[in-house]
């Protein structure tokens, strides 16, 4: 029964890793010092964390939420911080891909030929993405979900052991964020012509969608995670609700009017400010139609619907 909460609930970066290496002076006499020091394996250079490295720390804009930590992972404010980063991040990715043309040549099975496949080519793209993304415990992580399960392969890497946060369901609505994604969003974003397979865009665009699609992916599924937060914050009410069957109620607990607003108007200001030339601003087309990105947002408009079940 308390998959019907997360059911409700499916309204939605990366980490970024900074390596510093030094620089190589150009004194003849240090090369061989300074080269050494650069070629020392990195495992001798970059010192293992220990558990208590971070364990005073709280979440914040510059870092991934910790997964390894139920109560973190289902802390509002941690959860909050993520759903603010996937929006930037979302919003980049239509931005490099709404450069190329629409193609809709790369979503029909068998109009671009794949030797020993009849999938589309953007489909091919994603699942070999996913096949080679498995293989480095992509889909191990409690907030990652394949569009395509059956490639998944055994991580070559140590596997991870993330404690139960979520309940335990089977949720998974890639299928609808595939469609509308390729039949609602790139249409009201990308100009609607096909420069053809001869041309350079095809491949670009795919590749584009894929990253567009998990990240819409991620963020989609991360209502699981406040629908959880805020059932045992307020477990009763909740039971209530899910023994009724009262969808409406359920929904209108998880959501809120006035964080909804604020998340639009903060992805109109992101649309419009990531869109133009910073020096700039108020020259030039924009890169986006950053109306057409609030709207994906909307409820009931397209795959973000509910993107307002964020913390209070």
């Amino acid at each position: 029964m308390r998959a019907s909460v997360c059911l409700a609930s499916l309204v939605l970066l990366p980490l970024s890793l900074c390596l510093h290496i030094p620089a190589v002076g150009s004194s003849a006499r240090n090369r061989d010092r300074e080269s050494s020091e650069i070629y020392k394996p990195f495992e001798a250079r970059l010192a293992p964390e220990t558990p208590d490295d971070h364990s005073t720390c709280a979440c914040s804009m510059d870092a991934s939420i910790d997964l390894s930590d139920a109560s973190k992972a289902l802390d509002l404010e941690n959860i909050r911080f993520q759903l603010i980063r996937l929006e930037d991040t979302i919003t980049f990715h239509l931005i490099e891909r709404v450069q190329f043309p629409l193609n809709r040549r790369i979503y029909i099975p068998g109009a671009v030929k794949i030797p020993g496949s009849e999938l589309s080519l953007m489909d091919y793209v994603l699942s070999e993405q996913e096949r080679l993304q498995s293989r480095v415990r992509r889909y191990q992580s409690p907030d990652e979900y394949p569009f395509f399960p059956d490639v998944v392969e055994t991580p070559i890497l140590q596997p991870l052991q993330y404690p139960k946060i979520l309940h335990e369901n089977d949720v998974n609505v890639n299928d609808v964020i595939k469609s509308r994604y390729i039949n609602e969003i790139l249409p009201s974003l990308c100009k609607s012509r096909d420069r053809g397979e001869a041309q350079e865009n095809y491949g670009s665009s795919a590749t584009s969608d894929v990253s567009c699609l998990q990240a819409l992916s991620r963020r989609i599924h991360f209502g699981k995670f406040v629908a959880e937060s805020k059932f045992l914050a307020e477990t009763d009410k909740f039971v209530k609700l899910i023994k009724a069957e009262d969808r409406d109620g359920i929904e209108e607990a998880i959501t809120n009017s006035k964080v909804e607003r604020m998340v639009l108007d903060r992805l109109r200001l992101k649309a419009k400010t990531y869109g133009r030339d910073p020096a700039n601003p108020s020259e030039g087309k924009s890169k986006i139609d950053f109306e057409a990105v609030v709207s994906m947002y909307k409820v009931g408009d397209a795959p973000v619907s509910h993107s307002s079940t964020t913390p209070d």
